[in-house]
């Protein structure tokens, strides 16, 4: 799932397609010259993204442009040690 400022942070906001047992994907269109910043759960805070020292990372960040592209790499979950 992605959780996106416009939803006040929902940690299910929007759910992402699986390609494979370990990648996902989602299309999201966003206006020409929009932002959209978001961040990356399993459906929960308590399963959310973390960075390798186990710290929450900066909110990732999409614009609108065409054919833009973001990747990101999930390095650790907070309910995983």
């Amino acid at each position: 799932y992605i959780s996106t400022e416009r939803s006040g942070w929902s940690p299910s906001e929007v759910r992402m397609d699986r390609v494979d047992a370990r990648h996902f994907r989602l299309v999201l269109r966003l206006h020409r010259g929009a932002r959209a910043a978001f961040r990356v759960t399993r459906g929960s805070f308590g399963t959310i993204e973390r960075n390798a020292a186990r710290a929450l990372p900066p909110a990732h960040s999409a614009t609108g442009e065409t054919d833009a592209h973001v990747r990101v790499d999930v390095a650790a979950w907070a309910d995983i040690d």
